[in-house]
């Protein structure tokens, strides 16, 4: 069957707006991403995609699900988090994002945490007013980085974390407590994604 030339030239209309329509809204991710308050470090040392970094203590709200995966009950997790910073809370108040957002795994289940921005304390944060929302304060450390891009599933987590180990062990350095996620991205952004992985080591 043929196609007529006008049908056919609607048609690439048509897919060429949708497009720019799709490429638009990403500018429009990035953008929002990099005016996205970061989580500070002092970088100690840079080999290709590995890094160690010094992190001071930091404030975050955090989410547990019996689930034992990074990705296990992500959907829901966020929502409870993002409900807590968009006025969920005692004080009615809009906390600004932050990246990354960590994800972590352990033998009783999953967390997911929000690192609150810098201006506040454990003192004027507001509290949250969902039960399962806890505020805690990681403490300072030194922490091995793996960085990658694109979409992180769990394979790849789990790939990438076996890596971060090959090279510490070539370090001779030790792994304290369990390997995280961060992630940096929204999940509508496509372009230019950010990933890490991360554990905290016995760093001298």
């Amino acid at each position: 069957m043929k196609i007529n030339k006008p049908f056919k030239l609607i048609s690439l209309t048509v897919f060429g707006t949708l497009l720019l329509l799709v490429l638009i809204s990403q500018i429009f991710a990035t953008m929002s991403t990099t005016k996205t308050e970061q989580q500070p470090f002092k970088l100690i040392l840079k080999e290709g995609d590995f890094e160690v970094r010094h992190y001071d203590e930091v404030l975050v709200a955090t989410v547990n699900t019996s689930n034992k995966s990074y990705r296990g009950d992500a959907n829901e997790n966020f929502r409870k988090l993002a409900g807590f910073i968009f006025g969920n809370n005692q004080k009615k108040e809009s906390i600004g994002m932050t990246a990354p957002v960590h994800m972590e795994k352990n033998d009783s289940g999953s967390t997911m945490s929000f690192v609150m921005p810098s201006r506040y304390s454990k003192n004027d944060l507001p509290k949250p007013n969902d039960p399962s929302v806890a505020i805690k304060t990681i403490p300072a450390g030194f922490y091995a980085i793996i960085n990658f891009g694109g979409f992180a599933p769990e394979s790849k987590i789990l790939r990438k974390i076996e890596e971060l180990k090959n090279w510490l062990k070539q370090k001779n350095y030790s792994i304290k407590g369990q390997p995280k996620y961060f992630g940096f991205n929204p999940p509508y952004e496509l372009f230019g994604r950010h990933n890490e992985v991360v554990v905290e080591i016995d760093y001298k």
